[in-house]
């Protein structure tokens, strides 16, 4: 009997020695896990890509919902108030591509006139029938009849641009689809074609925003911005003139402030209005333009750009 209460006595002893080193070693473990998933974490945490900075991330947010490239809004504002122009302002290929094919199936109209409408394919058909010369040639309701350029009149990117220059919400005016041919024409057809330096004047403010969807180069009818007009206008002779020749605007504002700009199907600038520009005569290609404009009342604006 004693045998048993010893042998019963040590096996006692030896599990209160078991159930302490159990608690031990869960106490232990579950420090060391906790210790682990910390430090874990931290690495994790040290080596994640850190978000941008200066700026880039309200930048990336509109990019991340607009069919343009990359583009620098607050870069783009500081540039357009200092030269009233500003390129680099890009549609991506396949939005391109899709203007260009709707510009292939859909009639345009030469000269403005509603009733001499035709195809470009047929346009060297259509033009042997009319004595007339085509100057240049619209398309009628673009943005019902193609939805990619409804998308441009309402993207993220080009309104966040016109409103940052305004301080103030932009109200889509219009927007225009046509191609400039090359002729040779009379001073008053080249008015009419607005190839003689103009500015846009009065109580609206307007950005255009302007998109070449053929390659231009200085034999396509580049448009051509004359830099740092549009302040101090009422200080030029220029101010109420209708049309200026280039020998006006360089005797005033200098050669090397004109500025043509070419680019590559796709490329693109905006310009606000009330600097002179111009575009050139077709030397011996056509072009393809897009252009979105938007307005704002000048009395509504906070933060105007002197005049």
């Amino acid at each position: 009997m004693l045998v048993f209460n010893s042998f019963f006595e040590s096996l006692r002893e030896v599990h209160g020695i078991l159930a302490e080193s159990a608690k031990n070693l869960t106490v232990n473990s579950f420090k060391f896990i906790k210790s682990e998933s910390l430090t874990s974490y931290a690495n994790k945490s040290t080596t994640h890509p850190k978000p941008p900075s200066n700026g880039k991330i309200e930048d990336i947010r509109y990019q991340q919902l607009s069919g343009l490239n990359d583009i620098d809004i607050n870069h783009t504002v500081t540039t357009l108030r200092k030269d009233g122009f500003c390129r680099g302002i890009n549609l991506n290929k396949e939005i391109t591509q899709q203007i260009w094919q709707f510009a292939m199936n859909m009639p345009c109209y030469a000269n403005s006139d509603t009733k001499l409408s035709f195809c470009y394919s047929e346009k060297n058909q259509v033009q042997e029938k009319h004595v007339n010369h085509f100057v240049n040639a619209h398309y009628d309701k673009i943005a019902l009849l193609c939805p990619v350029i409804k998308k441009i009149e309402t993207d993220p990117i080009l309104l966040k641009i016109a409103s940052q220059y305004w301080d103030a919400e932009p109200l889509h005016q219009e927007s225009q689809l046509w191609w400039n041919f090359p002729r040779e024409s009379t001073i008053y057809e080249r008015r009419r074609a607005a190839q003689l330096f103009h500015s846009n004047e009065g109580d609206t403010h307007s950005l255009k925003f302007s998109f070449y969807i053929t390659d231009v180069d200085l034999c396509s009818s580049p448009h051509v911005c004359v830099r740092g007009s549009h302040v101090k206008k009422k200080y030029s002779p220029l101010y109420r003139r209708k049309g200026c020749s280039y020998q006006d605007i360089t005797s005033f504002y200098g050669y090397k402030n004109i500025v043509p700009i070419c680019g590559k199907a796709g490329s693109g600038f905006v310009e606000d209005t009330r600097c002179f520009h111009q575009a050139t005569s077709p030397g011996s290609k056509d072009r393809l333009i897009l252009q979105v404009t938007f307005s704002h009342h000048s009395k509504m604006t906070k933060k105007s750009v002197s005049q």
